[in-house]
């Protein structure tokens, strides 16, 4: 069975699923409730304390900290709405 890091290194991206819990999902809707999205979204979600929070931690999440560098850092945080009628 293949390691994170050799799907990562394979693959180019890794897919975890159950990264974040529930109430921490929640509670990133709640914030991006009160983003005022003008067109299709935001590319500038890091000047966000919450989001700035919210890498860090990823970062330091056991199976991210052994995949990331340690002088890695988010640059971009990106939100986008989508519907059943635009997606």
């Amino acid at each position: 069975m293949k390691t994170s890091q050799q799907i990562f290194n394979d693959e180019g991206y890794l897919v975890l699923e159950n990264i974040l819990t529930i109430d921490k999902l929640n509670a990133i809707k709640q914030q991006l409730i009160g983003i005022d999205v003008v067109g299709a979204g935001s590319r500038e979600l890091l000047s966000e304390t919450w989001c700035k929070t919210l890498a860090n931690q990823l970062k330091k999440h056991p199976e991210l900290s052994t995949i990331l560098p340690n002088s890695s850092k988010a640059i971009q945080c990106t939100y986008f709405q989508k519907s059943l009628e635009k997606n």
